[in-house]
């Protein structure tokens, strides 16, 4: 969810379409469900229009397929159905929620982390890594 607006706290949450960019930014060097990299997804929704989850279904993670492009949904969207991302990007300083927060609060956010080989096995809750 991103939000759009004027100030953070007026923003109404946008839930932009992860199909996507899972089965349409191959031309940016994605491999859809085989991977890819944040500064791929960024440079493919900065040069398109980022379409809403409404409009375009995730349908990925229930089939595990990257499915193809389905260019007449993207041609047939209207105005309210899509959002313009501004192009760059901004990079947030490690430990800093206040950045992080405004960050979020206008527009897709990236984030990394490290972790422990046990993480590979992490299914839900709080993370406590035990080394």
């Amino acid at each position: 969810l991103i939000g759009t607006g004027a100030t953070p706290a007026s923003l109404p949450a946008l839930n932009l379409a992860e199909q996507q960019l899972v089965s349409c930014a191959n031309t940016y060097g994605s491999a859809g469900c085989s991977g890819g990299y944040s500064d791929e997804a960024i440079n493919y929704m900065a040069a398109q229009n980022a379409t809403l989850e409404s409009i375009y279904p995730y349908t990925s993670g229930s089939s595990g397929a990257t499915g193809t492009c389905n260019r007449a949904v993207l041609a047939g969207t209207k105005s309210g159905q899509v959002v313009q991302l501004g192009g760059g990007s901004t990079r947030v300083a490690a430990n800093n929620e206040a950045a992080l927060k405004a960050a979020v609060a206008i527009q897709p956010t990236v984030v990394y982390f490290a972790v422990d080989n046990a993480f590979m096995y992490y299914s839900g809750g709080v993370y406590r890594s035990s080394t």
